[in-house]
């Protein structure tokens, strides 16, 4: 979803007498990439604090993080900085620590996707001292039942922490702000907490529910939510502002995403598992974050070297076409090249009760 919000961004495609966007996919796409963050890394410390049982190795936990994600995200970044030319030092340096994000000048100029890496990053770093935090505070309350209860409160807090800090930065911002200056202010990891906590929420209750109900009413949800985006984004003309997107768009995607999410747990999705479960998907799906990584800066070079426009559907969907090839081959060689040999380290610590990996 975040590939086609993306071609249709570049090539500004007019469909209905409209230049579309298509922001509601990039949203719903990025919404369901934290929510399924928070509820694949939050299942082992919860298990932990609802469970007794030995605390996840915080150590492991940051090592097996970083050869998943650091050696291609670094490749990515040379990469991107070799085809996009001429780059400021200092936004080098901040996206080589994952510090970016902190400068509105600096957290898109490089290679725009990677600013939710930064998001990713602080809630990696957060997460375990939380955790840690939250099971000594609730190892004094002996029933079980009543530390569920805690950790729900705690998560509904964090999601409403999250929404107050939006509100609140869009109160305090000029209304000629820009996406990079918002995103710096309300698409941290505060301002995204929301999503991780939908995605802890759903874990907790995975955990808990010997049987989990209501699936059919979630996937309804789900699909209302979605449908919701795409008339929100035909009401505004194509596309969504700054403060709508972060005040309404963003929530409701988040809701949506998590919705399917617990849908897809629950096992009311069979077709989708059993789909999910077939050889070409899966090695498909191992090129998810390669293909992130390296489809936003070929995008940027097919767009500037073609030379007429890209406004007509036909023609945008077949440039579309044209550059999704050199965008899965260079995401398959970095794949086999890099990412594959560290995940390979990384599955040598394995301390966990079970994977956290994405």
């Amino acid at each position: 979803m975040v590939l086609v919000h993306h071609f249709t961004l570049f090539t500004r495609v007019n469909v209905g007498g409209q230049t579309r966007g298509f922001d509601y996919l990039g949203r719903w796409g990025v919404a369901m990439f934290f929510v399924l963050t928070g509820y694949l890394l939050a299942k082992p410390y919860l298990r932990t604090i609802v469970h007794g049982t030995r605390f996840p190795s915080s150590v492991e936990f940051f090592k097996r993080r970083f050869f998943r994600l650091y050696p291609l995200y670094v490749a990515s970044l040379l990469g991107s900085v070799a085809l996009v030319g001429a780059i400021d030092l200092w936004s080098i340096l901040t996206h080589l620590v994952m510090i970016h994000g902190f400068f509105s000048r600096y957290i898109t100029d490089i290679n725009g996707p990677l600013w939710t890496m930064w998001v990713d990053v602080q809630f990696y770093i957060l997460l375990p001292p939380i955790a840690l935090a939250l099971r000594n505070v609730l190892s004094h309350t002996a029933n079980r039942t009543n530390r569920v209860r805690a950790i729900w409160a705690f998560l509904g807090a964090c999601f409403a922490i999250s929404m107050a800090e939006r509100a609140i930065s869009l109160a305090l911002t000029t209304p000629d702000l820009t996406w990079e200056h918002m995103h710096v202010v309300a698409g941290n990891v505060i301002g995204m907490g929301s999503q991780f906590a939908l995605g802890a929420g759903i874990a907790l209750y995975e955990m808990e529910s010997h049987a989990m109900k209501q699936t059919r009413f979630a996937l309804f949800a789900s699909v209302l939510g979605f449908i919701t985006l795409m008339l929100v984004e035909k009401i505004h003309g194509g596309t969504t502002g700054v403060i709508l997107s972060f005040v309404v768009t963003d929530p409701i995607a988040g809701l949506s995403a998590g919705a399917l999410l617990y849908a897809i747990v629950s096992g009311s999705l069979p077709r989708a598992e059993r789909l999910s479960g077939k050889t070409p998907v899966i090695r498909f799906a191992s090129l998810a974050y390669a293909v992130y990584l390296v489809h936003f800066p070929i995008m940027t070079v097919a767009v500037k070297w073609y030379p007429g426009s890209l406004a007509h559907p036909i023609i945008a969907t077949l440039f579309s076409i044209s550059v999704l090839i050199p965008i899965l081959v260079v995401a398959y060689a970095g794949h086999i090249a890099i990412e594959r040999p560290f995940l390979r380290l990384r599955d040598r610590h394995r301390e966990l009760a079970e994977p956290v990996a994405a």
